[in-house]
């Protein structure tokens, strides 16, 4: 118990180390109420919970054109109750976000994420493998956005890397650099999360990263805080824990990663000086993952204030219907990686000449 309460008390203290007045980021829910202090929610944060709540409830998560679902007859029971309602199914605006991914996948997914409930599953590394990986690479493939997209964990330091699953039992921390991104008067730990959605490289990113210079105390350039795939801007980040761990944990580690990521913002166009820039974000998805759960925060910051709120749970791997609303609602948030965040990166990386129109 005494372990326990230690560690809780190490999770608070570093979210309190966060609120601080020089670069404030505080944690709280969506429908608190005190504004006076925080301001309300931007209209974009509330329109993405909105839309990620409704995949959350299941509307529109299946995108049938007929009543004939291929693999229909493989489902276990109550997952053909569920997949039959009416809301569920909406091909005319499922589409325009990407298709609904064959069931014998889901089928396989929900199988082997059952089995890890027990044993192996106590560790994070077989979730890492056999589930979430997988399940980022499925909802990518059948995003409209499969081409403007990639999906890779922060820790493996090639772009050139042949096998990532490979590595998963090899995994080590890597650190957030340079250094200094982090609170230099806390001691809050500066390990990447797991998984990254990074934008691919247009014209405008290829030009914008040819005139990059290197970062303050370092000889390298990169689009964000860390040597893995440091030509690709991210997009939204992803932290993961085992079923046996408290999803917390996660919430800490992707504030603390988030905050330095906001903070390399503010570098550039001044890595000569390190002079702070204006930076509004709106609305910006930070994911949570707990084993078969997977929840969304979202993000804004405003005259220097950072506000994450939290939570949505998007979907569950412990049946196939509550997996379909993973690969909707990661669709649904693919599309505003491309359409929403790719053309605000551009302003904030290269100046306003960049940032007006978007390509795959």
């Amino acid at each position: 118990m005494d372990t326990k309460h230690t560690k809780c008390d190490t999770l608070i203290k570093q979210l309190v180390f966060l609120e601080d007045d020089e670069r404030p980021l505080t944690v709280r829910n969506f429908d608190d109420d005190d504004d006076d202090l925080y301001g309300e929610a931007p209209k974009a944060v509330t329109e993405m919970q909105i839309a990620l709540q409704d995949f959350a409830d299941g509307i529109g998560i299946l995108g049938y054109e007929s009543n004939t679902i291929p693999g229909f007859n493989e489902l276990p029971r109550m997952d053909r109750v569920r997949m039959q309602y009416a809301f569920a199914n909406n091909p005319e605006s499922r589409k325009l976000l990407g298709r609904t991914p064959p069931i014998e996948i889901i089928i396989h997914l929900v199988s082997t994420a059952r089995r890890l409930d027990r044993g192996a599953g106590e560790r994070e590394s077989p979730w890492n493998e056999f589930i979430h990986l997988p399940l980022l690479e499925l909802a990518l493939a059948t995003s409209i956005h499969s081409k403007a997209l990639f999906v890779a964990p922060m820790w493996v330091l090639s772009s050139t890397a042949n096998d990532i699953k490979r590595l998963i039992y090899f995994r080590k921390n890597v650190e957030i650099e340079p250094p200094q991104l982090l609170r230099a008067n806390t001691k809050l730990p500066g390990s990447h999360v797991d998984y990254v959605i990074f934008l691919n490289q247009d014209e405008d990113l290829k030009s914008i990263w040819a005139a990059m210079e290197p970062m303050p105390s370092s000889d390298y350039k990169s689009f964000h805080h860390g040597l893995s795939f440091r030509e690709l801007p991210v997009a939204i980040g992803l932290e993961a824990t085992s079923q046996m761990t408290s999803w917390t944990d996660a919430k800490v580690q992707i504030a603390i990663w988030t905050d330095a990521l906001l903070e390399r913002y503010t570098w550039f166009g001044h890595e000569d000086d390190r002079k702070s820039v204006p930076l509004t974000t709106d609305a910006m998805p930070l994911i949570l993952v707990q084993g078969h759960d997977w929840r969304v925060s979202i993000l804004s910051k405003k005259d220097g204030k950072v506000v994450i709120r939290e939570s949505i749970l998007i979907g569950s791997t412990r049946n196939c219907f509550d997996t379909m609303k993973l690969v909707a609602a990661f669709h649904w948030m693919m599309n505003w990686a491309v359409v929403q965040w790719l053309p605000k990166f551009k302003i904030i990386a290269g100046g306003p000449n960049y940032g007006s129109e978007t390509s795959e």
